[in-house]
């Protein structure tokens, strides 16, 4: 039985990849809905544009 490719990559591979790129984009998410409001102003954001991130698709990370 031969492997399924995509563009010369294995799709396990690529399924694999973009799995652990969704949990580390997952666990990043949950961090910044959890900061306080002093760490958002020091790292120069808003509330409203970390949300605006934390919502932004996968296929536009």
């Amino acid at each position: 039985m031969s492997m399924i490719t995509f563009g010369g990559t294995r799709l396990f591979e690529m399924l694999s990849t973009w799995n652990g790129r969704h949990a580390e984009r997952a666990a990043m998410r949950s961090e910044l809905a959890s900061m306080d409001e002093a760490v958002i102003r020091d790292l120069g954001f808003t509330r409203s544009q970390l949300k605006a991130l934390a919502n932004k698709p996968f296929w536009r990370a």
